[in-house]
């Protein structure tokens, strides 16, 4: 902040992920008058371009509801989320709770539990093997917060001996998912046909196409949305 002061910028784009970080930069560059669109994390007086989280976790746990519907109706079922379930920094509580309505649009009496990694998926196996061995008889929906925990969910269940009950929804489209970057970001061979049935992909490498145009529209004085989501 302090060289784009020097430099006198037109704007400044911040992505950063800590809140003081970003007050204190917000601060000194509106005493300098240089305005900031802020990716992905808030800046105090900022407009934002950010994920939708509640949106990703709808898709995937519509997804999941659907597959469990075709696959296993009248079957007695279960449904946890795993991850770091309370991490308000990335905003995750905004995905589980995108994942009940997904869940529950398909399947209304579900009531999926919230497994809480804390951001450790070395957690997963303790905290997944025990809710499956609660349900010996059911199968096991599994909406993931994140593709590490979803593999990490994977392996657990694989250990447990309930792979063929069980089916999982991530996020993100990692390469460890999707093996490899590009732009149609394919699972990869060695996922496919695995109990990870799909994870939501947030494209943020196409961020720009929607970024530069806000900024340019903020150089030219124009007003943009406080809010645009991708």
């Amino acid at each position: 902040a302090e060289d784009a002061i020097a430099r006198r910028v037109d704007l400044f784009v911040e992505y950063f992920a800590d809140p003081d970080a970003n007050a204190a930069v917000a601060a000194r560059l509106k005493a300098a008058g240089i305005p900031i669109l802020a990716l992905n994390h808030a800046v105090p007086g900022a407009p934002l371009y950010t994920i939708d989280n509640e949106a990703a976790g709808r898709i995937a746990g519509e997804a999941l509801g659907q597959f469990a519907t075709r696959s296993w109706r009248g079957q007695p079922m279960v449904a946890a989320i795993v991850g770091p379930v309370e991490a308000k920094a990335e905003r995750v509580p905004e995905r589980v709770q995108g994942v009940m309505e997904g869940l529950r649009a398909k399947l209304p009496a579900m009531k999926p539990v919230a497994l809480d990694t804390q951001g450790n998926p070395l957690r997963v196996a303790a905290l997944l093997g025990k809710f499956v061995a609660a349900h010996p008889g059911a199968k096991i929906l599994v909406a993931a917060t994140d593709d590490s925990t979803a593999l990490a969910a994977k392996s657990a269940l694989e250990s447990a001996g309930r792979a063929s009950d069980a089916a999982i929804v991530s996020h993100g489209v990692d390469r460890n998912i999707h093996g490899g970057i590009n732009d149609k970001k394919e699972i990869d061979p060695n996922n496919r046909a695995s109990i990870v049935i799909g994870s939501v992909a947030f494209y943020l490498a196409r961020c720009g196409y929607d970024v530069v145009p806000l900024a340019l529209r903020m150089l030219r004085g124009e007003a943009v949305p406080p809010r645009r989501v991708t």
